[in-house]
């Protein structure tokens, strides 16, 4: 079976998301002037579809016409950055739906994708486990990698409008390949839509499958900070577009370190012993945050942008090799018939687990006082 078209919308999809990162944050915080706090709510809102992929999974799993849907997404997509690219919405709230609808459009695809990946996970014998999975999050940070470049060049010679409007073509080729990977199915009836309910309760019930779904939620819940430190990265620092680039190229290359690392060294190991060990290096590179905020790389003679990228590789390289273990779980131990939304529940444990870590962080920001110039507090705010 080829994987190549597979891997290919991967690479494509992920691209999508990140060619309008640079450009997006400077267009909320310089020319629509959102405050850290609601240039977190936007964002983090309007991922809120990958939050409901089990609703996506169900759907797809008891659906027949895919390729159909697959159009229909593309076509949503485009006309939803297009909109965004003629600043037909520009208040938060706008804002906020134009790119949830185009969010929603992406994350149905994937879905598609994932439930393609799953069947062909399961046909993997013991010796290969895992693989099909690292080349999968390989072609992410490929794609990611290729595109926070481009963005970064674009963010520095081309207006917002353009770059939102080539964002909104992007996704064309990986729809393409994502139609040639999967063949539409024969509907099914009422009986077989309640016997795969019934399959999947009673597999998300099962002791493997429930509880690394609670840890995978408690870890990626924790309260962020993360869109402070991108105006404070902005503001303070004064990061240019090809700066930010830089950056966002760096963690992409570690999640492909990361990828590779699992792959060849990783896969065997207990999930528990990867787990320990990442939470232990997790926290140690949190506090690594302060160091930067406080501006105490200038008495250790290393450059702001050294330490960014230090600080992001090493946190992105321990976050993909973290993840990967539950993918690859969730993936063995899927049922046939639930592909889609087994695998998509798994995944949305952890897009919610980031939704509430968010809006929590949101609301820290503001009670700290942290704003536009104003990060006296930022660093109470990272501890």
């Amino acid at each position: 079976m080829n994987n190549n078209t597979l891997l290919a919308f991967y690479a494509f999809m992920t691209a999508t998301f990140q060619f309008p990162d640079v450009a997006f944050r400077i267009y909320c915080i310089t020319r629509l002037e959102y405050s850290p706090a609601v240039f977190a709510i936007v964002t983090s809102t309007s991922v809120l579809p990958w939050s409901v992929k089990p609703l996506w999974g169900f759907i797809i799993d008891n659906s027949s016409r895919r390729k159909l849907a697959i159009c229909m997404c593309t076509a949503g997509f485009i006309l939803s950055w297009i909109l965004i690219a003629l600043e037909e919405g520009t208040a938060p709230w706008a804002l906020t739906t134009l790119l949830m609808a185009s969010s929603l459009c992406l994350c149905y695809m994937d879905v598609m994708a994932d439930a393609e990946l799953v069947v062909r996970v399961k046909k993997e014998t013991d010796d290969s486990a895992g693989s099909l999975q690292s080349w999968v999050w390989g072609c992410r940070a490929a794609g990611s990698l290729v595109a926070c470049i481009a963005g970064g060049v674009a963010a520095t010679l081309l207006d917002f409008d353009t770059i939102f409007t080539i964002t909104a073509f992007i996704i064309a080729p990986g729809s393409f390949a994502l139609s040639l990977s999967i063949t539409d199915t024969e509907p099914c009836g009422w009986d077989d839509v309640c016997r795969r309910v019934r399959l999947l309760r009673t597999t998300l019930k099962r002791r493997e499958i429930y509880r690394p779904c609670i840890f995978v939620f408690s870890l990626a819940a924790m309260p962020s900070c993360y869109y402070a430190l991108v105006s404070f990265f902005q503001e303070t620092l004064q990061f240019t577009p090809m700066q930010f680039a830089t950056v966002d190229a760096a963690e992409h290359v570690a999640h492909m370190v990361g990828a590779a690392l699992f792959k060849r060294r990783l896969r065997h190991w207990k999930f528990t012993r990867i787990f320990a060990w990442g939470i232990g290096i997790l926290f140690l590179l949190r506090l690594l945050q302060l160091v930067l905020i406080l501006r105490l790389n200038k008495h250790l003679h290393m450059s702001d942008m050294v330490f960014a990228i230090c600080e992001s590789v090493a946190f992105s390289i321990v976050g993909q090799i973290m993840v990967m273990p539950i993918c690859l779980l969730g993936a063995r131990a899927c049922p046939e018939g639930i592909e889609g939304s087994l695998y998509s529940t798994i995944m949305a444990i952890s897009n919610l687990g980031g939704l509430v870590a968010a809006y929590s962080g949101a609301a820290m920001t503001t009670a700290f006082g942290v704003d536009n110039g104003n990060f006296a507090n930022l660093w109470m705010l990272s501890l």
